[in-house]
């Protein structure tokens, strides 16, 4: 029997509830919203499963809860500004650990991905950002202050920057982001010595030896302009599961101009894009599917795949000027389908869309039963 287990957190003045633990380690998320008179909770529709943050924890506003085997993960806040995660036992709603941290992320594999926070009484303008993990399959370290005292700032490992760098602070804040496809962080760090951008790739396979590899440009090989007239405005996977960077070049004059770098996940080495897939002609699949011009199916001989035949993806085209399916993105399926869609939709080949006598990008989004996908020609 599966148990479907959903997260409910109380601040202050409540018990913890005793419920059953299923015994799978697979990663759920919960859901936390709004009980009666209990300020941030969540109930299960089924089952009615709780877990409540003890009258000591000092959290006050939760963002998200997880479920990973016997772990129950709560990522808040201390008011405005500090960053809490507090770790519960799942079987007896006990808490273990609590500790300080910036932008929490859970990988499916239970791997815990965060920034540190500043140790206490340290002015945050002296030390360099560092981004650390913590191994949810391990043991979870023991650690719920008193009353009286903060919660840690030193939990896991540091995977990035190595302990071998000495005296150079490095600036990453939030420009971190996990791929828990291939088990693998990358960092986008702005080094306080003016080296310029540093793009960093670490595998999340073995934290007591993490595997890291490093990029480094300066800025004006990549913008065109000096280290203090940009900053990095966001680091993220697009709508195909691209790595982009975009850089706002103008902060120098307040103004708002970004530009966008395509991060090659094996080489680290940052491509400006030329075309912006938000720039591209959003067209229906019902207009869009008339345009085709050869379509290929997915190979669907190996068992595994026969088995989600009837499964829907979720699938978002963009296809340039010459009607070729520039980039795909697949959802809603296993990885190992996605990227059996993938293959054979890159393929597709549309007729060119002509726009008030300009050849222009198309955006496409639809879903389809994998069944379907390379057969479905009808309007």
């Amino acid at each position: 029997m599966r148990f479907r287990l959903i997260f409910a957190v109380l601040v202050s003045g409540w018990a913890t509830a005793t419920v059953p633990v299923a015994t799978v380690s697979r990663l759920e998320s919960l859901v936390v919203g709004t009980g009666p008179a209990a300020g941030n909770a969540a109930v299960s529709p089924n089952d009615h499963h709780t877990w409540r943050l003890a009258p000591s924890n000092k959290t006050t506003r939760i963002d998200n809860a997880y479920r990973y085997g016997h772990n129950i993960v709560i990522f808040g806040w201390i008011g405005c500004c500090s960053g809490i995660t507090t770790i519960l036992d799942a079987a007896s709603g006990a808490e273990k650990l609590e500790f300080l941290d910036y932008y929490p992320h859970i990988t499916p594999h239970g791997i815990l991905v965060f920034e540190q926070f500043y140790p206490h009484f340290t002015d945050p303008g002296m030390i360099s950002d560092r981004i650390r993990a913590l191994n949810l399959n391990d043991p979870v370290p023991v650690n719920v202050p008193p009353a009286s005292q903060n919660p840690t700032d030193d939990v896991g490992v540091t995977l990035y920057p190595s302990s071998s760098e000495k005296g150079e602070r490095h600036l990453i804040g939030s420009s971190f982001v996990v791929d828990d496809t291939t088990r693998r962080l990358f960092i986008v760090d702005m080094p306080a010595s003016g080296r310029g951008f540093c793009f960093a790739g670490v595998s999340l396979l073995n934290l007591a030896e993490p595997a890291l590899e490093e990029h480094c440009v300066t800025a004006t090989d990549l913008t065109g302009k000096s280290g203090d007239q940009v900053a990095i405005y966001a680091f993220a996977f697009n709508e195909y599961h691209e790595l982009v960077l975009s850089v706002n070049t103008e902060i120098a004059e307040h103004k708002l101009r970004l530009e966008y770098f395509e991060i090659d996940r094996q080489t680290l080495i940052p491509k400006r894009m030329a075309t912006r897939s938000s720039h591209a002609l959003s067209v229906p699949w019902n207009v869009q599917k008339q345009a085709v011009v050869m379509e290929i199916a997915p190979a669907m001989t190996q068992k595994d795949f026969l088995e989600h035949a009837k499964d829907t993806a979720n699938i978002s085209l963009l296809i340039d000027e010459q009607g070729n399916v520039k980039r795909a993105s697949i959802t809603g399926v296993p990885d190992d389908v996605a990227r059996e869609v993938t293959k054979a939709v890159l393929q597709w080949k549309f007729k060119p869309t002509v726009l008030d006598g300009i050849v222009t990008d198309i955006s496409t989004t639809f879903a389809m039963e994998l069944s379907r996908i390379g057969h479905d020609r009808e309007p």
